[in-house]
């Protein structure tokens, strides 16, 4: 997580017609405006009328409408290459688009602790 414990909401469709959305709170750094729209979230609150329904990763993962893939990222620091395995939240549909140069790959997401996280380079999205 970038921040600690700063979270935004973060809305997922799960049923189309009567629409039904998962509410997540998640960390704004990780799951920019980039990252959202290739993974089938949206910051955007759901209209008036719509049924949203709060949960944890844990229930959004066992709805099945999400499913948790992980990006392998990297960073150059100094001479050394850093690499972490870190953990996304997607719209279940979104799983077969989500790697490969359509999806995150090569993309910049933000990781790091305090008010300054550092970008990270997608170079690889496996599971799910």
């Amino acid at each position: 997580m970038a921040t600690g414990d700063k979270k935004d909401p973060v809305y997922f469709q799960v049923k189309t017609g009567v629409p039904v959305y998962l509410k997540l709170n998640l960390d704004p750094d990780l799951y920019s405006a980039t990252v959202l729209a290739k993974a089938g979230g949206s910051k955007t609150k759901p209209a008036d009328g719509d049924t949203v329904i709060p949960v944890n990763k844990k229930y959004a993962i066992a709805s099945g409408a999400v499913i948790e893939v992980f990006a392998k990222v990297e960073r150059v620091v100094g001479t050394k290459t850093l690499t972490r395995k870190v953990p996304i939240l997607i719209e279940a549909a979104k799983s077969v688009s989500i790697g490969g140069s359509g999806g995150l790959e090569n993309d910049t997401i933000k990781l790091g602790h305090g008010a300054t996280p550092a970008d990270w380079t997608v170079v690889a999205v496996t599971g799910g």
